[in-house]
C-alpha cells in the first residue's frame, strides 16, 4: 500500500462524512415537518424504527445485489435511492440530536443546532470500533426506517396554531 492508496482512503472517508452531513442538515431543514414526526420516531420508538428499517433494507439490498450483476445501471439505481432515503432519514435523526442540544442551549439558532447535531452523528460513526460497528449500522437501518414512513406517511406531526383569543372592546 503505497502513501497514495491511503491519501485516496482517507479522503473517500472524509469526503462521504462531509456529503452525509451536509445531506442530514439540508434533509432537516428542507423537510422540517418530515424531520420532526421522524426525530420523535427516534425518540419515542427507536427499537421499531429500527426493526422496520431492518424489515424494508434487508430485501431492498439483497434486490440490489441481485441486479447488479445483470443490470448495473438497475442495480446502481437502486442503491442510489436506498441511500437517498437513509440520507433522508438521517435528517430526523439530526433533528432529534439538535432538539437536545437546544436543551442544553448549546445552539444559537434552530439552523446551528441542527448543524451541530449532524456533525455530532457524524464525528461519533467517525469512531473505531463504537462507530464502526455500532453507530453506523444502527443509523443505517433506523434511518432507512424513519426515511421510509417519513415518505409514504400522510400525517405530519405538526404542532397546533395557537387558538384565536376574543377580545371584547
Amino acid at each position: 500500500m503505497t502513501f497514495g492508496d491511503i491519501f485516496a482512503l482517507m479522503s473517500l472517508i472524509l469526503g462521504s462524512a462531509g456529503a452525509l452531513w451536509a445531506g442530514m442538515t439540508l434533509s432537516a431543514i428542507f423537510f422540517p415537518d418530515r424531520a420532526l414526526m421522524m426525530s420523535k420516531r427516534f425518540e419515542h420508538h427507536p427499537f421499531k424504527t429500527f426493526l422496520l428499517g431492518l424489515l424494508f433494507f434487508a430485501p431492498v439490498t439483497f434486490v440490489g445485489a441481485l441486479l447488479i450483476g445483470p443490470a448495473p445501471p438497475l442495480g446502481v439505481t437502486i442503491f442510489i435511492a436506498e441511500i437517498g432515503v437513509i440520507v433522508f432519514g438521517a435528517g430526523g435523526f439530526a433533528r432529534f440530536a439538535a432538539r437536545r442540544i437546544e436543551e442544553h442551549g448549546g445552539a444559537t439558532s434552530e439552523y446551528d443546532a441542527i448543524a451541530r447535531g449532524a456533525g455530532l452523528l457524524v464525528l461519533a460513526q467517525l469512531m473505531p470500533l463504537f462507530g464502526w460497528l455500532l453507530m453506523v449500522p444502527y443509523v443505517l437501518i433506523a434511518s432507512f426506517g424513519a426515511g421510509c414512513l417519513g415518505i409514504v406517511s400522510r400525517r405530519i406531526a405538526i404542532e397546533a396554531p395557537a387558538p384565536p383569543t376574543l377580545e371584547t372592546p
